[in-house]
């Protein structure tokens, strides 16, 4: 323990109060504090899931506005459209429509 950083310390002294706490609960206290920290872990894992989807989310749309930017400027710079269909992966119709 005295190689340890204060935090390590700190965190084993901490199980070892939960562990004690919980053995002082009777039965039906303990079955609540289960349901509870399950609720607790099923929401911080919900919100780790949402958190890993919306940043995949904007990376796919900031990915397609990147597209669309640069296959804009090809056009204007008059690269053909079949080149600027094969580098950007966009369709004619989208680019047309640019």
């Amino acid at each position: 323990m005295e190689a340890m950083p204060f935090t390590a310390e700190k965190k084993i002294f901490e199980k070892v109060q939960d562990i004690s706490d919980y053995r002082r609960l009777n039965s039906k206290e303990r079955t609540e504090y289960d349901a509870a920290l399950k609720r607790y872990r099923d929401y911080n894992a919900t919100l780790r899931t949402a958190e890993r989807e919306g940043r995949a989310q904007g990376l796919a749309e900031g990915r397609a506005q990147e597209r669309l930017y640069i296959a804009k400027n090809m056009k204007s710079l008059g690269v053909d459209v079949s080149v600027i269909m094969q580098t950007t992966g966009l369709s004619m119709q989208e680019i047309e429509s640019l």
